[in-house]
């Protein structure tokens, strides 16, 4: 039943049935995202507060998470974004969300929180040091986490 309402929700909203996911990833990587995937929408749309998040910057955060593309590690220069404590990284105002190596070691909530994260960057999140008076990391993985219940 609750997958059915998922389908008639993207159908309404004509989004995709699931996540955009690059071609480099492994059957096992692709199944963690996907779940995570599916565990941040629920939690954005499910919990007021989750999905609350995203009100400051006019967004959806089911939205956010369904016009990301989700891409794994694949060049010299995307690695240099990868330091060992990045589990992804998302430009701000963009909409691919980079999925490093780090994201398949997290827990499940760690990973579905990690989504969450991205997506307010790619809805337009700054985070400090590149924004001044932006939070930092730790500061909105917290906040994340605290707001969705993870």
């Amino acid at each position: 039943a609750e997958l059915a309402a998922a389908e008639d929700l993207s159908r309404e909203r004509r989004l995709p049935e699931g996540p955009s996911i690059g071609p480099h990833m492994s059957v096992r990587e692709r199944f963690a995202l996907r779940a995570a995937f599916e565990a941040a929408v629920r939690a954005v749309e499910r919990n007021a507060a989750c999905g609350a998040l995203f009100d400051g910057l006019q967004f959806d955060g089911s939205e956010a998470l369904y016009r990301s593309r989700y891409r794994t590690v694949a060049s010299p220069g995307e690695r240099a974004h990868c330091a060992p404590t990045v589990a992804a990284v998302a430009e701000v105002g963009g909409s691919r969300i980079l999925i490093c190596w780090r994201f398949h070691d997290l827990g499940r909530l760690n990973r579905v929180a990690t989504l969450i994260h991205e997506a307010l960057h790619t809805a337009g999140l700054g985070e400090w040091p590149h924004d001044p008076r932006g939070m930092t990391p730790r500061e909105i993985t917290e906040r994340v986490k605290r707001e969705c219940g993870l």
